[in-house]
């Protein structure tokens, strides 16, 4: 989940990837009752696409090997917007360490 400065927000692709790895049904019923207490923002189009593989090959080029395509979109959309990322995911961190990503520590 992505939780953006003082106003919480979920993209609506991050809900897709997470909602199945929710197998009980109490933590379904949880997760869609916060999803819609949250705004929701939209994470994609086509020039952060660009700007994502530009940041990509960017990383590459410094040895650093992002491991989902959707850490990079989410990543490259909080450089963009001057947002501050909540995570718990190693590849948000090796992107902080080259881009002006700022992570909530």
């Amino acid at each position: 989940m992505v939780c953006i400065s003082v106003h919480p927000a979920v993209g609506r692709f991050i809900a897709v990837v997470y909602r199945p790895g929710l197998t009980r049904s109490c933590f379904q019923a949880h997760f869609w009752e916060r999803e819609f207490t949250l705004n929701c923002v939209h994470l994609g189009g086509k020039q952060l696409a660009i700007k994502a593989a530009s940041n990509f090959r960017f990383l590459r080029s410094k040895g650093i090997i992002i491991r989902k395509t959707v850490d990079m979109l989410i990543g490259t959309w909080c450089i963009e917007h001057d947002i501050e990322l909540l995570h718990n995911d190693k590849d948000f961190d090796q992107i902080a360490s080259q881009l002006p990503l700022r992570v909530y520590v």
